[in-house]
């Protein structure tokens, strides 16, 4: 028999192997690996150790929102300016009728604008027509106001 014979003859099968590398295989397989460390046979990999947690000793101390909008130098300046022109709707609501004082709303304050936000047109036609009032009790409060804007709020 030449070389091509036996060549031809050995590459349909694989030649046999030896029974402790069947034994290794079978031993290192994925499958059995995994049953043994699952089983917590001798001869499997030992398990990691689980981690523990670590204990929380730094808490870091809560703030009010106060706080932290006054330590945020934009949100400090948007605070005062809401303030400012939520004191401003006190100043004038003992001027507005009883039925718009409730739908009235303190809006945006420009340097020497202040604007006023209403539900609707009616509302907003009304409020214009108190503009010159309402500036006059701003100024006798003391707010530096030149004119009021009536803007009507889009519904949500």
């Amino acid at each position: 028999m030449g070389c091509k014979d036996r060549n031809r003859a050995g590459a349909n099968k694989p030649p046999p192997s030896p029974p402790y590398l069947r034994e290794a295989i079978e031993y290192f397989s994925l499958p059995s690996l995994a049953a043994r460390i699952i089983n917590g046979q001798p001869g499997a990999a030992p398990r990691p150790a689980r981690p523990t947690r670590p204990v929380n000793s730094f808490k870091p101390a809560a703030i009010s929102l106060q706080d932290a909008v006054e330590r945020a130098p934009a949100l400090a300046r948007l605070s005062r300016l809401a303030a400012e022109s939520a004191a401003r709707l006190r100043a004038v609501q003992p001027a507005l009728p009883p039925a718009l004082r409730e739908l009235v709303r303190p809006g945006p304050i420009d340097e020497t604008s202040w604007c006023l936000l209403v539900p609707h047109n009616a509302a907003a036609a009304k409020l214009r027509q108190l503009t010159p009032t309402l500036l006059q009790r701003l100024q006798a409060a003391g707010h530096p106001v030149d004119a009021i804007r009536v803007r009507v709020e889009r519904a949500r």
